[in-house]
């Protein structure tokens, strides 16, 4: 075996660096400083890829991290900053993915300062998360924002906006609801609500932030309108409803 296979399997051996190895689907990564390479392993120890001019190429073809991210691949393998740290990548058939990426220092007898650490697929987990943070910022029943989201988007809205943009805001309340729900259920009240959200998304644009409020209120707030435009819209869903 050459030097760096033995170097991995020193490091497979090392109960010290078995904090590298305790997760699932992940690769081992060796970069030398010296040759500015980068080395992927799987947990044999078997090489799976070996990547030159890793950090010094601005461009390199190897280059799959997104470039908002590629400052913490290069903070990780010179010791600037320690992870886990999350990293989002593009594969060569354009499948995005996510993973989980730290790397330390380690000295070497044979070739000095190596930097030694592993990279683990995270996307399922990073897609599950972001699922669950849509659900909780989205009203179940019409998948509108609801009121909390609502509040926070129209309020951070307002602190950065232009002074002299002109925005407005509807404040609805469907006549009657109640009136619906007790002759033909809730089921068929559920069914009207769903309808007039749909009606609500397909009326406004998709920067505007639509609100169910709470039972039967919704708020729709436009931004960056002109005053014209608000009441042209303002008569569309009249008409519509």
């Amino acid at each position: 075996m050459d030097v760096p296979v033995r170097f991995i399997d020193s490091i497979i051996n090392n109960p010290l660096l078995m904090q590298f190895l305790v997760h699932r689907w992940f690769f081992l990564l060796e970069y030398d400083p010296r040759l500015d390479q980068l080395r992927v392993y799987d947990t044999r120890s078997r090489t799976l890829e070996t990547l030159d001019a890793y950090l010094g190429s601005e461009k390199p073809e190897h280059a799959t991290i997104f470039a908002e991210d590629c400052w913490k691949m290069r903070a990780l393998l010179t010791g600037e900053l320690f992870g886990p740290l999350e990293m989002r990548f593009v594969s060569p058939e354009g499948v995005y993915y996510s993973r989980e990426v730290d790397a330390r220092p380690v000295e070497d007898p044979a070739r000095g300062i190596l930097y030694v650490g592993y990279a683990k697929d995270i996307t399922d987990q990073k897609n599950q998360t972001q699922e669950l943070l849509e659900q909780a910022r989205h009203d179940s029943l019409t998948q509108l924002y609801n009121n909390r989201t609502g509040k926070e988007l129209i309020d951070r809205y307002l602190q950065a906006k232009d002074p002299y943009a002109s925005c407005g805001m509807l404040v609805i309340d469907l006549d009657f609801f109640k009136n619906v729900n007790d002759r033909y259920g809730h089921l068929f009240g559920d069914k009207v609500l769903q309808e007039f959200a749909r009606l609500l998304r397909t009326l406004f644009r998709s920067s505007d932030i639509l609100v169910r409020f709470g039972g039967d209120e919704f708020v729709v707030f436009l931004k960056d309108i002109p005053n014209t435009t608000l009441l042209q819209k303002t008569r569309q869903l009249s008409e519509s409803v």
